[in-house]
């Protein structure tokens, strides 16, 4: 099965396009919702957009603003998964193509652990440049950036990682939290079990004004790839 996680903060113009975009996917998959509260009506927007799905929904405030890293583990816990279920996360101002699904299914088969792929920019509706995939021999934590939307991998995968990759001093990763998530994962399951999806399915919005400055990406960037690099898992 396949599980939707989506992330978000003050997301009431894009939440609803999001899961609307998740819900028109055919296949067998659920939905988890994992929201930072703020100043608008983001949650009664997912909830009614969500009000008459056929899919089991699950949407969760937290009480305090926690952060993407966060909310990428505890969005991965909600529902609980099973071992062998493929989490796909989503930004809740992102959104997916039709036939996503669809697409993922040719790239799964027993070996494949994670997926990473394309998208489109919405500020050009072109592919973004950045989506290439590795060449089989890279070393992922110190090689450019490739692991892009969307982003999906067996859950039993995610459950190896160590806290402490999630964390900097005690406190939760507050930026590049795909990286401090991805790199470890690609890690532990070997490139020869990761697949680039060459078909853009996934829709970044950076028209929005959510994006964390370029400077603390950097910064929290160094920091996940200064930590150790894990082995790989049988």
């Amino acid at each position: 099965m396949y599980i939707f996680v989506v992330r978000g903060w003050n997301c009431e113009k894009t939440i609803e396009r999001c899961l609307k975009s998740i819900l028109a996917q055919k296949g067998d998959f659920r939905i988890s919702v994992i929201l930072d509260p703020g100043k608008d009506d983001s949650y009664r927007r997912a909830v009614d957009s969500t009000k008459d799905a056929n899919v089991h929904v699950n949407i969760h405030v937290n009480g305090t603003r926690l952060g993407p890293m966060a909310n990428t583990y505890y969005g991965i816990e909600l529902s609980p998964p099973n071992p062998e279920d493929i989490i796909c996360m989503v930004d809740a101002d992102d959104w997916i193509y039709e036939g996503a699904l669809e697409t993922l299914n040719k790239y799964y088969d027993h070996n494949t652990m994670l997926t990473y792929g394309s998208f489109i920019l919405d500020c050009t509706g072109k592919k973004s440049r950045i989506c290439k995939p590795y060449h089989r021999k890279a070393n992922v934590r110190t090689d450019k950036w490739r692991a892009t939307h969307m982003r999906t991998f067996r859950y039993s995968l995610f459950h190896y990682i160590a806290y402490d990759n999630f964390t900097h001093k005690g406190k939760w990763i507050q930026a590049a939290s795909d990286l401090a998530s991805m790199i470890p994962m690609i890690e532990m399951a070997g490139l020869d079990r990761c697949k680039y999806v060459k078909e853009p399915i996934y829709h970044y919005n950076n028209k929005t004004k959510y994006s964390i400055k370029r400077d603390i990406q950097r910064k929290w960037e160094r920091i996940i790839r200064a930590k150790k690099p894990l082995e790989r898992i049988a």
